[in-house]
């Protein structure tokens, strides 16, 4: 059995300077293809850890969804 771990996967580095805010916070576009926004999530399970990523065009135009459908990449355990 393992421990719950606490806290985030990074650890900051307290001299680093912080990467650029380009979007303002604003998480909207004016139309589709001029602003995506991304997320990933650590997930740790009975075989290790998942990683759940998600990516989408922030534009209200783009939500109704993608003209195909998603395509799902296996990653093979061990490989991060």
């Amino acid at each position: 059995m393992t421990t719950a771990r606490r806290g985030g996967s990074t650890k900051q580095d307290p001299r680093h300077t912080p990467a650029p805010d380009l979007v303002n916070r604003q998480f909207t576009a004016g139309g589709p293809n001029r602003l995506w926004v991304a997320d990933a999530t650590r997930i740790p399970c009975g075989e290790g850890v998942f990683w759940l990523a998600a990516v989408r065009d922030a534009s209200p135009a783009g939500s109704s969804g993608p003209a195909e459908p998603p395509i799902a990449t296996p990653v093979p355990a061990g490989s991060g």
